[in-house]
């Protein structure tokens, strides 16, 4: 078989006579990845390697070697041939195409380092070219499933069930590749030898390359979904995921990406006596490096580079969740054990974020301007199960924790951070400066409606976070955030507060016994001991307080029959300064509560 019909590489046409249809085995996978300015991650033991086929002495073998060639070695070793390794998302594994047990080839599954081969399919004609899915549940390859059949893409679970045909295409369609996000599949035709994308569920067919008379082949996305490299006749060209924009790189075939994107492994002619060698180079195409250091008159190619992806190169892999439900911006660790989940809700322009795994048991949020950002940017995340949301400031490190029912925050750089928890109607944001770091914990009912939200675990120096702008100091116990609305008219030197506020459901809230205070823009009323319960049932203070000397307040709360909300009424004077928006807070014990008005000013 003659994999191309002009500028055929030699020892292609030697492998095709030798490996009995290797093409048909053969292919590269490419690392999972995410669309551009974005990166989500998880903790897999990064160990990069290299998997490619090497023919010596008529035996074809897996082989994995470090990306710089040393280290070299034979995982598979058996006297069956052996070809199209791809690695699991996890690199713990990897799915490869064998004759071991049969005359043809079918679809196996190993540990990467050889051991534990179990066999997934048992046709009557070839399979081969596995690729497995980035979320690892599924594994694309190609099949010939009766003597008249061409060749056509299907995919099948990772346990080798729920087998399910994709393409129908005349002429064999060859070498399946996943885009970084699971939602697409590029592969080649033998018929007009151009590329094809589709649908991972075989919908929505598109042509993106029409080369006549050169031949196209060997799709492979980059990590982050922005670019396709692919084979022309016997050169290395990228071009973007539609096909406009090709480009030259190097001299070569079957390109495979590094999982961080920066370079690229690929396969080259060198002479008859060294027919096919093991290169690497950078994504640009410079710095062209013989990896393989092959034997002469052996074949070392069809190279896959092991996941998983590390895109910031900190040792700590990426990856996605591409399971259907997942939203379409969706980061989880918690297929490896972790509890960390959620979605990228917006990002603003000219900002990328990368998510990375943390120890122990969160994430690490980095967010960078990639130019002109405004400077109340924020990107915006939320985790699975929680009701408010993160939003992040541009640039800025973060560290967010998620056990249960309650998230840790912690500041490293840049900032702050805010978590926004609609409550009540009201809003609450706690907000974390530099340095800082504090925990917010919702509670839910069994209907999943919010019932209460506490801010605990405080560090950093005093005014690193705030409530609705009111101070949480570093070591107080945990606050209990309360819902409250408000309205507020300042005239002839008196200020005229009404509203009403909601305690959380498992809050203590005794303004008979607890310290009160109340703060109106910049005059704070501190109460110390507790109002005093009249007959009516609220309770009141009529007075002047050392925080606020010279000024009148009247102050009651009482609570509405039925228990939950409480009516707020103030009055103070003599009282001025007052510009919009003000802030009011109350805290009544270990409970909070702070909103912005725009006040009647007169």
């Amino acid at each position: 078989m003659v994999r191309r019909s002009v500028l055929v590489p030699l020892h292609l046409v030697v492998l095709a006579l030798v490996a009995c249809s290797a093409d048909q085995i053969t292919g590269p996978h490419i690392p999972p990845g995410l669309p551009p300015s974005r990166t989500v991650a998880t903790a897999f033991p990064v160990a990069r390697k290299i998997a490619f086929v090497r023919l010596e002495n008529g035996q074809n073998d897996i082989w994995v070697t470090n990306p710089d060639g040393t280290g070299q070695t034979n995982i598979t070793n058996d006297p069956g041939s052996d070809g199209g390794p791809s690695w699991s998302p996890d690199g713990t594994k990897i799915v490869f195409a064998s004759t071991r047990d049969d005359i043809n080839y079918e679809i196996y599954v190993m540990n990467a380092d050889g051991t534990g081969v179990t066999r997934l399919t048992n046709n009557a004609f070839p399979d081969g070219m596995p690729a497995w899915s980035p979320a690892g549940d599924k594994i694309a390859f190609v099949s010939q499933r009766s003597t008249e059949s061409d060749q056509e893409i299907y995919v099948m679970n990772a346990d080798g069930t729920n087998l399910v045909r994709l393409t129908t295409h005349a002429g064999d369609d060859r070498k399946p590749t996943w885009s970084p996000d699971g939602t697409k599949l590029a592969f080649h035709n033998i018929v007009d030898w151009d590329i094809y994308t589709m649908n991972a569920n075989g919908s929505g067919l598109i042509k993106i390359t029409n080369s006549v008379p050169l031949q196209d082949s060997d799709p492979a996305w980059s990590p982050d979904g922005s670019r396709i490299a692919f084979t022309r006749n016997s050169d290395i060209y990228v071009m973007n995921p539609d096909g406009s924009g090709s480009a030259w790189l190097a001299g070569g075939s079957a390109p495979a990406w590094s999982p961080n994107g920066t370079r690229i492994a690929f396969e080259r002619f060198i002479s008859p006596e060294f027919p096919s060698e093991l290169y690497v180079m950078n994504a640009d195409g410079t710095n062209q490096v013989n990896v393989g250091n092959t034997p002469e008159g052996v074949y070392s190619y069809w190279p896959n580079w092991s996941g998983p992806r590390d895109s910031d190169n900190d040792g700590i892999a990426d990856v996605i969740d591409t399971s259907p439900s997942a939203p379409s911006l969706a980061f989880s660790d918690i297929p490896l054990g972790g509890a960390t989940a959620g979605s990228i809700e917006s990002l603003p322009a000219n900002t990328a974020i990368t998510i990375d795994d943390a120890t122990p048991g969160g994430i690490l949020v980095t967010t960078s301007a990639t130019g002109s950002v405004a400077p109340n940017a924020r990107a915006v995340i939320k985790l699975t199960g929680k009701v408010g949301l993160e939003k992040l400031a541009v640039p800025g490190t973060y560290l967010i924790t998620d056990p249960a029912t309650s998230t840790t925050v912690s500041v490293g750089s840049g900032g702050p951070a805010e978590v926004e928890v609609i409550f009540n109607g009201s809003p609450i944001v706690v907000s974390i400066d530099e340095g800082a770091s504090a925990t917010v914990t919702e509670t839910t009912n069994s209907s999943g409606a919010l019932t209460d939200v506490t801010v605990s675990d405080v560090t950093g120096d005093s005014g690193d976070v705030t409530v609705n702008g009111e101070p949480v100091q570093p070591g107080e116990p945990p606050v209990s955030v309360a819902a409250v609305n408000a309205k507020l008219s300042v005239r002839r030197s008196q200020l005229t507060l009404t509203g009403s506020l909601t305690p959380g459901g498992s809050a203590v809230f005794n303004p008979g016994t607890s310290d009160v205070t109340l703060d109106v823009g910049n005059y704070s009323f501190v109460k110390t001991g507790g109002l005093t319960r009249n007959k009516t049932g609220a309770y009141t203070f009529d007075g002047t307080l050392p925080s606020a000397p010279g000024v009148e307040l009247s102050l009651e709360l009482k609570q509405a029959k039925g228990g939950g909300q409480w009516t707020v009424k103030a009055t103070a004077s003599p009282v001025s300064g007052f510009v919009n928006p003000v802030t009011v807070s109350l805290r009544v014990g270990d409970v909070a509560a702070s909103t912005q008005v725009t006040a009647s000013l007169r």
